[in-house]
């Protein structure tokens, strides 16, 4: 069959400072590395916990509305992640001076932007009478974005330890929360809830501005925005893509299906969801470290696929494991949505172990700076996505048809990808 994106063709780089003399990781960035993924189970774990405890206090008509509010929550995180944490990374070989100055300009942006998504969430929960749960969260979001860039930034400048901290104290809020539902399920709303998840992210990115000491910068953001704007719409259109789609999707089975379909979707996702945010998360412990320590695209690849497998191994297991989990366990989990969540998990499964493989592609382009060809990739999967999937709830008025379309668009989209990824490890983009 053809494949569904582009085969590979050089492209410049974004400003990777020495990326062409290869060299091994040492036990210190081997412990950079680590203290990034123990940042990203803590930041995978906080996200998770909140929508437990939301499904746990929610009916399953409320649930399947606010999983739309998360899913817009997402897709502007990884807009952010994509057009200012990218290239916050892509500069970590350059010195702190010049990172602090990225971050600076960047934490501006992210801010504002916040605002503006934030007042639009509010405007959205407000004509669709959910004021009470939108509030929330669109006061939340200039420190999500905030907070998200502070972490690149913390990867870039090897102190991934402060994201540590930083994420830690908001994983344990949450899970108290969640835990809190657990011991009185009557003492905890929808709307109290994301307010006091609200108050966490606050703190969280309060910490990494106290740790970091990095302050926003308005003076010469026009300037600084108008540098490689190229390669910053490239990488933020490619993550809000993905976003997007998920958006899309879960918007087309709430219409077409129901609000149920849409809750039993986003719990399995959620289910799911470490495993989920782990891969986007990638970049952000890859890409620094291969910048430093002067990967070749062989090394680089090589190291990515040592990250898919287990991934895809867990993703199948959980998938297993939620088949057969008694419903009394599952509820504990996800209340009321539960029972139309479980039929979902097999079929999930396999689609998220498929998106292990995608998301180490991505990353590893995203690591030779292939912009174009990355944003390329994403076009065929968001649209292969909403395309299968609206097509599938047309025509089964199911959610596990739904599953189904995007568990097959994800392996469609491994196969696809393999002839570029290749060609690019043996013939390398032009620097």
């Amino acid at each position: 069959m053809t494949s569904p994106v582009p085969e590979h063709e050089p492209e410049a780089p974004m400003e990777i400072s020495g990326a062409s003399t290869p060299n091994t990781a040492g036990p210190v960035s081997r412990r950079r590395a680590g203290a990034g993924f123990v940042d990203q189970v803590l930041s995978s774990a906080s996200n998770a916990f909140i929508v437990l405890a939301v499904a746990r206090v929610s009916s399953v008509d409320t649930f399947g509305v606010v999983s739309i509010y998360f899913a817009s929550v997402a897709t502007a995180l990884v807009v952010g992640r994509g057009a200012l944490g990218t290239p916050i990374l892509l500069k970590g070989a350059s010195g702190d001076r010049t990172v602090r100055a990225e971050v600076r300009h960047a934490l501006t942006v992210a801010t504002l932007c916040g605002l503006a998504f934030g007042l639009a969430l509010c405007l959205l929960g407000g004509l669709a009478g959910r004021m009470s749960v939108s509030a929330p969260l669109a006061l939340a979001m200039p420190f999500l974005l905030a907070q998200d860039s502070l972490r690149y930034a913390a990867m870039s400048l090897a102190r991934p330890w402060s994201a540590v901290v930083s994420d830690g104290l908001w994983c344990i809020g949450s899970a108290g929360l969640l835990l809190t539902t657990w011991l009185d399920p009557g003492l905890l709303r929808p709307s109290l809830t994301l307010w006091a998840w609200t108050v966490l992210a606050a703190v969280a990115t309060f910490v990494l501005l106290a740790t970091l000491r990095i302050k926003p910068l308005i003076r010469g953001t026009v300037v600084w925005a108008r540098g490689s704007m190229r390669a910053r719409f490239h990488y933020g259109l490619e993550a809000g893509f993905g976003a997007v789609s998920s958006l899309v999707v879960l918007s087309l089975a709430a219409v077409i299906v129901g609000n149920a379909a849409a809750a039993a979707l986003r719990g399995a996702g959620t289910l799911l969801g470490p495993l989920s945010l782990l891969m986007a998360a990638i970049p952000l412990v890859v890409i620094p470290e291969a910048i430093r320590s002067h990967q070749t695209p062989t090394q680089t690849w090589a190291a990515l696929r040592r990250i898919a497998v287990p991934m895809s191994i867990v993703a199948l297991f959980v998938g297993v494991v939620g088949h057969y989990l008694p419903s009394h366990v599952g509820a504990l989990l996800l209340g009321e949505t539960w029972p139309v969540v479980q039929p979902l998990l097999p079929i999930t499964a396999v689609e998220y172990a498929a998106l292990a493989w995608v998301s180490v592609m991505y990353s590893y382009l995203r690591s030779q700076g292939m912009s174009r060809t990355l944003l390329r990739a994403r076009s065929w999967h968001v649209g292969c996505s909403i395309l299968l999937s609206g097509a599938a709830a047309w025509f089964t008025n199911s959610a596990r048809g739904v599953a189904v379309a995007l568990a097959v668009t994800a392996l469609v989209i491994v196969v696809g990808l393999r002839p570029v990824i290749v060609s690019s490890v043996k013939d390398p983009p032009a620097a």
